[in-house]
């Protein structure tokens, strides 16, 4: 068999959500990430290709990969300084794998965007990465527009108010849903959040599984987190 890749290169194009370039990278393969929400997934990147994400996001062209995040613009949870740089950097100097072949992705669970939104690819590059994975997890802010309805297949709507909750349950999408009210019928509090002191990783839990999509399964819901700008932003978005 083939020497495990550092990282593979999914796919470079035209972002779905903009027309802008960008590249979708996964990572993990040699040595697992050791986050203690997420657990041990193969993780997947949606970088643009002009500048580091630290620099895109100044610049606002995060766009590109984040579309709709009310946290676009350098407000991101996910520390751009670190994985997220430091994969655009390997990619820029040519060190990860052209070869996607679905094998490296048999059995292990998949991060189906760990930054970016998934949606700004081709749903044709998820389908046989989520086939060959034993689990996968994902998240999109275009979950409202019909022409990224196929996603529902990979993915959770991301939504931070109870009416978005109900339209995204109404369009045929689970969610999952950023909150500071206790849990109503059909929700439980997210298993990996601080909140519930991380007592399952996202790996032990699937519930974020859009392949076991089924509006009738109870959805997560989690308080604002992140860092504290990312709080910020959230607690002041569900609070209009």
């Amino acid at each position: 068999m083939a020497r495990v890749p550092q990282g593979l290169v999914l796919w470079e194009g035209d972002s779905r959500i903009n027309g802008d370039p960008i590249v979708a990278i996964a990572t993990g393969f040699r040595r697992r990430s050791k986050n203690r929400k997420t657990g041990q997934l193969i993780h997947t990147w949606i970088l643009d290709q002009r500048l580091r994400p630290t620099d895109a996001a100044k610049r606002g062209l995060d766009r590109s990969v984040c579309g709709d995040c009310p946290l676009v613009g350098g407000r991101c949870y996910v520390n751009l300084g670190q994985a997220p740089n430091g994969v655009y950097s390997c990619w820029l100097r040519g060190g990860y794998s052209d070869d996607c072949n679905p094998q490296w992705f048999r059995g292990v669970d998949l991060r189906i965007g760990s930054y970016g939104d998934p949606a700004a690819i081709p749903s044709k590059i998820w389908t046989p990465l989520r086939r060959a994975a034993r689990s996968a997890i994902g998240y999109t802010h275009q979950w409202d527009q019909p022409r990224f309805g196929r996603f529902r297949q990979f993915l959770m709507a991301s939504v931070h108010s109870q009416w978005h909750a109900d339209r995204a349950i109404d369009a045929g999408w689970r969610y999952y849903l950023t909150t500071r009210d206790e849990p109503k019928p059909g929700q439980f509090r997210c298993p990996a959040s601080d909140e519930e002191n991380h007592r399952l990783t996202c790996a032990e839990c699937g519930a974020c599984d859009g392949a076991q999509s089924n509006t009738q399964r109870a959805c997560p819901i989690i308080k604002p987190h992140g860092n504290s700008y990312a709080t910020q932003i959230l607690t002041k978005l569900i609070e209009e």
